[in-house]
């Protein structure tokens, strides 16, 4: 019977002993999480207080289709001509989460590399600005032009369209000001989340 009660409590031992080992590799892990987040955060940071060339003369909108997203509206100058945009612009904090999450999600065998990789891809293609509608001025030379003449992007909802009246092109006397755009006619079935 002792020996009994004695296997008894090794098994419970055991047991404890696994589940606190348990505990402690999920805590090492989101410590370990935290920290990518909070170094990742700095290194924005940083490049956002380097500057987001379209954030210029801007006022904070709301948009029906865009609820619970911080908007600016801004009108800017680049390559010498002028053009009004719709922007979300994350904080540093949510384009860290964003890209950690991202790489975990991945699976991604190093994090720190990963995280970097995505942070200059991100800073890369947009200065951490998502335009939502209008136009993103940038230079002929990214669709094959020949020269750094500034072409007009046309943005709907987050992505580069072309619509039946209104498309990418030069600007027109130096400015591109899309005032209200159009709304994009959207398929049956498709939804956007914005999180």
């Amino acid at each position: 019977m002792e020996k009994t009660i004695l296997d008894e409590i090794k098994k419970t031992a055991l047991v404890v002993i696994f589940i606190a080992s348990s505990l402690y590799q999920v805590h090492a892990a989101e410590s370990n999480i935290s920290s990518q987040i909070d170094e990742t955060k700095r290194r924005f940071e940083d490049r956002l207080a380097s500057g987001q060339y379209m954030k210029s003369s801007c006022e904070p909108i709301r948009d029906k289709d865009w609820t619970g997203v911080d908007l600016l509206r801004c009108t800017y100058r680049e390559l010498g001509a002028e053009a009004t945009v719709t922007l979300a612009l994350p904080t540093a904090t949510q384009l860290a989460r964003w890209t950690i999450y991202a790489c975990l999600d991945a699976g991604a065998k190093n994090i720190k590399a990963c995280s970097r990789h995505i942070e200059k891809r991100i800073w890369q293609a947009s200065n951490g600005q998502f335009p939502v509608n209008g136009y993103v001025i940038e230079p002929h030379s990214v669709i094959g032009g020949a020269s750094n003449k500034p072409y007009c992007f046309l943005f709907r909802d987050g992505v580069t369209v072309r619509t039946g009246k209104v498309t990418s092109r030069p600007p027109q006397n130096g400015k591109h000001v899309l005032r209200r755009p159009r709304k994009t006619t959207r398929s049956r079935g498709l939804s956007r989340t914005h999180g």
